[in-house]
């Protein structure tokens, strides 16, 4: 009866969302956070709306080589208090399992950080080369996309059970997948992990088998190299264009268009059509699906485009 209750509270607020959205134009604005800048890194969101961002650059001048080691979490009143500290490998991708345990990469370390709902910590995975995402499915199995690290390149994709073992899903080497990014999974628990310099997006099935997705870099839409992460919501995956300061849309047959950004550098607010972004990098949407936000590596600020659906 108590979870019957809870379902009907779920459906009620859900369509209550929708109802919103769908009266109110698309729009993009900077999120007012309390206290000082946010992560300029991935973005994590808990099925209560608080959003975690990822600050791997740090005081760093160099967002590829950061000293950043914190990841911060910001309400939807835009309270923003320390999650976790101390990441002294640099926090990259992170995620929520079922049970409410907190997973973060630590790129420069190779690591891969269990964070436990009372907040005691453990080193879930070690010698990694350079883990960037990670992503987990219903039954709490996690999956870890590599960047390379030094000279060993990241091309492969690795699975890990609830008590660590560890396998290799895929090595997406032979598709392009070199330098793996961001990655995200649908409702069906295939895997789409995005190359970092050349725009190609590969799906991955739950058994490991293969094949390119859409490949940004060819398809008839303004596109520059270097796409960070990946969510997805509503049947479609939404992709981070560094360089480009665009945010894309790819459906589920692979068409790949530009929902916000006119590719010039800047915060400018309004339209999707109009508005400016600076280094877009972090992406996550909320629960319901109608809400995108996204982190801005150079100013490390957070941004939103609500009435997703719409676009």
């Amino acid at each position: 009866m108590k979870k019957m209750l809870l379902s009907l509270i779920f459906l009620a607020v859900l369509e209550s969302c929708n109802k919103y959205f769908e009266n109110v134009p698309p729009s993009v604005s900077t999120v007012k956070i309390e206290g000082a800048v946010i992560g300029s890194d991935a973005l994590t969101i808990d099925d209560k709306g608080n959003i975690y961002a990822s600050d791997n650059v740090g005081t760093s001048p160099d967002p590829f080589n950061g000293n950043g080691k914190t990841v911060y979490k910001i309400t939807q009143r835009g309270e923003r208090t320390i999650f976790a500290d101390n990441l002294e490998g640099g926090p990259a991708g992170s995620c929520f399992d079922g049970l409410g345990n907190f997973f973060v990469c630590t790129f420069r370390d190779g690591k891969l950080i269990k964070i436990k709902p009372n907040g005691t910590r453990q080193v879930f995975a070690e010698g990694l080369e350079g883990p960037i995402q990670v992503v987990t499915d219903k039954r709490n199995n996690l999956y870890v996309s590599v960047a390379g690290f030094g000279d060993v390149p990241g091309t492969k994709i690795y699975k890990f059970t609830p008590q660590g073992t560890k396998t290799v899903l895929a090595d997406l080497f032979a598709l392009g997948g070199i330098a793996l990014s961001g990655m995200t999974i649908d409702k069906d628990e295939n895997l789409y992990v995005t190359n970092y310099v050349n725009g190609k997006i590969i799906k991955v099935t739950s058994q490991g088998a293969a094949k390119v997705f859409a490949d940004l870099g060819t398809s008839e839409i303004p596109y520059t190299p270097f796409t960070s992460y990946l969510a997805y919501a509503n049947d479609n995956v939404f992709a981070t264009g560094l360089v480009a300061n665009r945010i894309y849309k790819i459906s589920m047959a692979g068409k790949a268009s530009v929902i916000a950004g006119t590719g010039a550098a800047g915060g400018t607010d309004g339209s999707p059509s109009t508005a400016t972004f600076d280094s877009p990098n972090g992406i996550a949407v909320e629960p319901f699906g109608n809400v995108l936000y996204l982190s801005e590596s150079n100013p490390k600020r957070l941004r939103r485009i609500i009435s997703l659906k719409q676009l």
